[in-house]
């Protein structure tokens, strides 16, 4: 039975089979005005018409109105002048696919005297321009043609033409070269085009091989469609030698690459900002310190102006002299109280001030492109001074670095208790005095972290123990520096074993006269020789001593090891990160931690980190203890009402990066609320956008994550809802920015002839059909200027051996419609005549 299937985009075909063909309408009028007149008229004569029958058989009642209405059905529909379209391809056609680059750089205009845009260039040659035929219409009659846009974050497909498709089709040039030139830029990824046009294939292809296996037609070589992807692009993309790689494997598959480029090489004259380097937090009292890349190419080497600015005010500005054809990176240094000032904020309890900042450029030279004059970016003033407590028995080399350390850090607050016989406090106090140690759970809760070194046994109650556990319990930071006093083990046995993740690997013989165990370990490791982190821990930023991870790995065995260790087992529950190794060979213990209720405790078997500062200073060791302190301390949130704590791991993205969202609960008590159902509430301009579920993360902390993607470039405010929690009291707000980060985008606009060269020439050249009359080397690879887009079209050509064959067959004018017509009346009128009514 012939199947018949409704062609939906495509007004001027109702019906179509592979069979028969296509089912087309002459006429402007939709097929469903054509076909509902003609059955209205139908059923408007069948009606007339019985109601006009004499008394005739019952038979001849039905029968003589059905064939006059079906004769009007047959006419009418002559009106809408069907017409049956039939194909035949001739061959194996080719398959071509033009992804059009539609960044930022892309809408630059260029030195040409009709002022177009290259990406309304490109779309012109797709769809055609200016009374030119377009690619899409010069190619359907023997290619297989799709269209694609593409920047650095998706692919975007356009539209795509079949064999022989009809120049009226829905998704013919025109429309997609409409459809091209409403992009507005983004940034430029060679890559996305590629990797995408290769995922397909794949998965097309084993799809072929599947449906291979079940046919019986044998699968030739030659009679596979010919694959060629052209990239039509100015070439300015971060990801070339990606692109590359991605173009060797297509050709390696049997796809072509071809590639066309937009623009002029030529420099435009140009200064801009390309780069803003600052930190992403500072302390509110303190300085800030960063660097502004400025670019400028062609024309004249000017002066510049460099200035950032705060809410329309300069706050800091430097002229310059700047590296022709090339980046200059200018130093700042800004003070930053008075801008932590101008934006702190009343609402809620803000610990932290986001100070939103501009960096620009000014100059009397000719400057083409304004786009990258001014760089925005921002820095959190950070007010919440983090507060340190170091409690130990004697000043230690260890200590006295680590207060130093820190103490000269604008963002810590460093209290040292020093007590014990040999110091200046005997007996320790707990009290608010000076050389007290936290005399209540509330006074321990100030501090961000704790590090406990050996201090005297007897001087530590089991009533001190309780407030530092519960301390932790309650999401403290406790770090734990053993040494060759024996003092952290005895407090092991007496009242922190639950909190320490270690155990003494060392116990000594009984008393009288007990012979000892040969195998018996000393509590004492000496002379270890190296430090190596664990795999379990080799990829945690503590662990990492340089941006490269296989420097990191070799560098921490040659870090000075400590002169000795203490000999320790660890807890069921606790983790090894950091193993140490004996003279004869053995691995013990250096670094271990564990989890205890909402915070974590980290132990160390030694306490002399300090020996890392020789011949490099500060560069190690400052890096590994405020990595360490980071570790153990509770996360820090930009925003706390007292209730809802807020924040986010950045506050600037780009619209292709995942926002993780973090947020803690609290009571009235200070107790963390986990059993509550939380959303995130994303608003932009007070406008609310979307609401994101949050799941919990550590039901004893009461914390919640959640995570958001997709957002368009803006600035938006995050916001809670809670069950159990009333709207007017959960007000802490955070902010974020999405960026089109386009700096990279603007840093060069000409086009870069030499990399898409190179992406063109990665393949092997016997892999390339040239073009009629033209070698390959004539071809450059596969790289062509848009100057020479019709010598690129010739090269195309020879990709596809198919062709087809259409003819239109007009029904409606055909002798079987009129012979249709004729029948139908000639019947009437013989059984009118055998009834008797001729």
């Amino acid at each position: 039975m012939m199947a018949w299937i409704t062609n939906v985009p495509d007004g001027g075909c109702l019906f179509q089979t592979s069979f028969l063909g296509q089912l087309r309408w002459g006429t402007q009028w939709p097929p469903w005005q054509v076909v509902g007149l003609a059955m209205l008229s139908a059923i408007t004569v069948f009606w007339l018409y019985a109601r006009q029958l004499p008394d005739v058989t019952r038979w001849a009642r039905w029968v003589l109105p059905s064939l006059r209405a079906l004769a009007v059905i047959a006419t009418v529909i002559m009106l809408g002048q069907p017409t049956l379209r039939q194909r035949k391809t001739i061959g194996t056609p080719g398959r071509v696919h033009f992804a059009v680059d539609v960044s930022s750089s892309m809408l630059v205009t260029d030195d040409r005297n009709d002022g177009t845009s290259r990406l309304r260039r490109a779309a012109g040659l797709i769809g055609g321009d200016a009374g030119q035929q377009g690619w899409i219409d010069r190619l359907r009659s023997t290619h297989q043609v799709g269209v694609s846009a593409f920047h650095d974050a998706e692919v975007v497909p356009i539209g795509s033409t079949g064999l022989g498709s009809d120049p009226a089709d829905a998704d013919a040039g025109q429309t997609m070269a409409i459809r091209l030139s409403q992009f507005d830029g983004g940034g430029t990824s060679l890559n996305m085009p590629l990797s995408r046009f290769l995922s397909d294939h794949q998965i097309r292809t084993r799809a072929d091989d599947l449906s291979a296996e079940t046919s019986t037609t044998s699968d030739d070589e030659s009679d596979r469609a010919r694959q060629a992807i052209v990239l039509m692009t100015d070439g300015r993309s971060t990801d070339t030698s990606a692109a590359i790689e991605t173009a060797q494997r297509l050709s390696s598959a049997g796809i072509e690459v071809f590639v066309l480029g937009m623009g002029s090489a030529d420099q435009r004259p140009d200064f801009g900002v390309t780069r803003v380097s600052a930190p992403e937090s500072v302390a509110a009292d303190g300085v800030l310190n960063g660097s502004v890349d400025v670019v400028s190419r062609g024309g004249k080497n000017a002066p510049i102006t460099v200035s950032i600015t705060s809410a329309d005010d300069i706050v800091w500005s430097q002229q310059i002299v700047p590296r022709r054809d090339g980046v200059t990176s200018v130093p700042f240094q800004i003070n930053v109280p008075e801008l932590a000032d101008q934006w702190s904020t009343t609402s809620g309890k803000k610990q932290s001030a986001v100070m939103q900042l501009s960096a620009a450029v000014q100059s009397d030279a000719e400057n083409r492109l304004t786009e990258n004059d001014v760089y925005s970016f921002r820095v959190i003033a950070n007010r919440n001074d983090r507060r340190l407590l170091v409690m130990d028995g004697s000043s230690r080399w260890e200590i006295r670095y680590l207060r130093n350390l820190f103490q000269r850090d604008p963002n810590w607050h460093v209290d040292t208790r020093l007590f014990g016989p040999g110091t200046d406090t005997p007996d320790v106090a707990r009290d608010d005095s000076e050389d007290a140690i936290p005399a209540t759970a509330e006074a321990y809760a100030e501090y961000d972290a704790i590090v406990l070194g050996e201090i005297p046994p007897e001087q530590w109650t089991d009533s001190d123990a309780e407030r530092l556990r519960q301390y932790v319990s309650r999401g403290g930071g406790l770090i734990v520096l053993d040494g060759r006093l024996d003092r952290v083990m005895t407090l092991v046995d007496q009242n922190l074993s639950d909190i320490l993740p270690v155990k003494p690997a060392y116990r000594p013989p009984p008393r009288f006269g007990a012979t000892p165990d040969p195998d018996q370990q000393s509590p004492q490791i000496d002379g270890p020789e190296s430090i190596r982190p664990e795999q379990v821990a080799i990829d945690l930023p503590l662990f990492q001593l340089a941006d490269d991870a296989d420097l990191s790995q070799r560098l921490w065995p040659q870090l000075p090891p400590p002169q000795s260790a203490r000999a320790v087992s660890t807890a069921m529950d606790a983790e090894v990160w950091a193993t140490i190794t004996d003279s004869k060979g053995k691995s013990w213990p250096w670094m271990v931690t564990r989890l205890f209720g909402s915070g974590r405790v980290i132990y160390l078997a030694s306490d002399e980190t300090w020996r890392w500062r020789y011949k490099v200073a500060d560069q190690i060791h400052s890096q590994f203890w405020n990595r360490l302190l980071a570790t153990v301390m509770p996360a820090s949130y930009l925003s706390d009402d007292g209730y809802a704590s807020i924040g986010t791991d950045r506050i600037d993205y780009g619209p292709e990066d995942d926002i993780t969202i973090a947020a803690r609960l609290r009571n009235a008590d200070g107790q963390p609320v986990a059993d509550s159902t939380v959303d995130a509430l994303l608003y932009q301009d007070d406008q609310l956008v979307t609401v994101i579920p949050m799941s919990i993360d550590n039901p004893d902390r009461g914390t919640f994550l959640a995570t958001a993607s997709g957002l368009n470039p803006g600035r938006y405010d995050i916001r809670l809802r809670a069950s159990g929690f009333q709207e007017d009291v959960l007000t802490a707000t955070s902010p974020i920015w999405v960026s089109d980060r386009l700096s990279d985008e603007w840093a060069d606009v000409s086009l870069n002839e030499d990399g898409l060269s190179r992406l063109a020439g990665s393949q092997p050249p016997q892999s390339r059909p040239s073009s009629q009359g033209q070698s390959t080397a004539e071809n450059r690879d596969g790289y062509f200027h848009e100057s020479e887009a019709n010598r690129l079209l010739e090269a195309l050509r020879p990709l596809s051996s198919g062709q087809v064959i259409q003819n239109d067959h007009a029904l409606w004018q055909s002798w079987p419609w009129f012979v249709l017509v004729m029948s139908l009346l000639t019947t009437e009128w013989l059984i009118r005549k055998r009834v008797g009514l001729v």
